[in-house]
């Protein structure tokens, strides 16, 4: 199979990212690191640590920031929402193509608890930055994924006794 198909489950607290056909997958706090010092960044846990030590500044809730049209300002610099969920996702999608040794992403599946008009854009602009094309990236809701697995399933499958519920 060329290239990996990637879902990702962006929310504010924590970001899931999983691939078609592979075991591993991902669970990682949605927050973002700039070290004091230098210019690395960090996500999750990682990021968390360098805080936590007094070594970076860190940012939380992307998502509302980005639908806000928000920004934060670290070590003087002032970023865009937009700006911060694109380093993001660009650290987050790294993940899998280093441990699947993958340099293509074949499709990505982006799914949120809300999605609207604003947040969609800008998750485009994300890919195209990214370097993947639009085509390629499908963004739909919780309740739209829940679906789309409830329908993929094989018939009894969801613990139905008799064919009923």
């Amino acid at each position: 199979m060329d290239g990996l198909i990637i879902g990702l489950d962006l929310c504010d607290a924590y970001t899931r990212i999983c691939c078609h056909d592979r075991e591993k997958s991902w669970s990682i706090p949605t927050v973002i690191c700039k070290k004091k010092d230098e210019e690395a960044w960090y996500i999750g846990e990682e990021a968390y640590a360098y805080t936590l030590v007094g070594e970076g500044i860190i940012v939380d809730k992307l998502i509302k920031m980005v639908r806000k049209d928000g920004t934060a300002t670290l070590g003087g610099t002032k970023y865009e929402g937009l700006d911060l969920l694109k380093l993001f996702l660009k650290k987050i999608i790294k993940l899998p193509m280093e441990e699947f040794f993958c340099e293509e992403i074949k499709e990505l599946v982006i799914t949120m608890q809300k999605v609207d008009t604003k947040l969609m854009d800008a998750l485009m602009h994300c890919a195209d930055s990214l370097g993947i094309e639009r085509e390629k990236v499908h963004i739909i809701s919780h309740t739209e994924s829940f679906v789309y697995y409830v329908l993929s399933q094989k018939k009894g499958s969801l613990g139905q006794s008799g064919g009923r519920i």
